[in-house]
């Protein structure tokens, strides 16, 4: 499985604002994605990662690559 999501950063920012105007309903924090993943499968790959412009984060994000669990 590999899944991209969409990261509400903890603290107030323009990331944190876009998040909360993003059409999605469930952006949530970096912990609560990774509990999520862990719950149904074993991680393969959990990375963060952000998009930026003109040095200004955008959007904190996670990619994540799971296997079924045994």
């Amino acid at each position: 499985m590999h899944v991209i999501e969409l990261v509400m950063p903890e603290r107030k920012c323009l990331a944190r604002w876009l998040a909360r105007s993003d059409r999605g309903n469930h952006p949530r924090p970096l912990r609560c994605w990774q509990a999520i993943f862990a719950e149904h499968f074993q991680a393969v790959v959990f990375e963060p990662y952000t998009i930026q412009m003109l040095g200004g984060k955008l959007w904190n994000l996670v990619y994540f690559k799971g296997r079924s669990k045994p």
